[in-house]
């Protein structure tokens, strides 16, 4: 983020790119490779829908990945006072490639909305998709705002919470193995022993 002043807002970048090195190719899954757009990649597009176009018109992963946004945040000023809420206006470009295939890039710009909502960022975003020519609604919601509806204020008290339990559940888990089998080897021992 690179602030414009207080009244100007600020710009954020945003970049992403990926490679999938190995020798062969034809048992390496798809889950392994590449597909583009969506909230978090190229908006104005589905999720997933930017890849290697096949004869058939489908879509598949590529071994390639390269993406990026521009983003202009500026607060909304509400009485002459800075509000929860901010607009935004964006560009994003990116594309899937593959050896033998040519990489084309796709864009998307559009207009939104922030809200520092009490339970976490919310973002609103239009999007215009200029390979589909179609306009997109994008909403995104931080991880804090899903913890919070879980009864959680934080993630990262969710996961704490997590590791104490488990590492309380196996510390019990392994007492009580303990104490089954020193039960069992006792009373084999005084078995045998009244048998004698």
């Amino acid at each position: 983020l690179q602030p414009l002043g207080r009244a100007s807002g600020r710009l954020a970048v945003r970049a992403e790119a990926g490679s999938v090195i190995t020798r062969d190719t034809s048992g390496l899954p798809t889950t392994q490779l590449f597909l583009a757009g969506g909230d978090n990649s190229v908006r104005g597009y589905a999720p997933s829908s930017i890849g290697i176009t096949q004869s058939n018109g489908a879509v598949a992963p590529g071994r390639y990945l390269a993406t990026g946004s521009v983003e202009w945040q500026r607060p909304i000023r509400w009485n002459g006072q800075p509000s929860d809420w901010e607009s935004t206006l964006f560009i994003d470009a990116g594309g899937v490639g593959t050896p033998g295939a040519n990489f084309q890039t796709q864009v998307g710009v559009g207009t939104g909305v922030r809200w520092k909502s009490p339970v976490g960022p919310l973002q609103l975003d239009l999007a215009y998709g200029a390979a589909v020519q179609k306009f997109r609604l994008h909403l995104r919601r931080k991880r804090a705002v899903l913890c919070y509806f879980l009864g959680l204020s934080l993630c990262k008290e969710f996961k704490e919470r997590l590791i104490k339990y488990a590492f309380f559940c196996y510390i019990f888990c392994k007492s009580l193995m303990f104490f089954i089998a020193s039960t069992i080897s006792r009373d084999a021992s005084l078995s045998s022993y009244t048998r004698f």
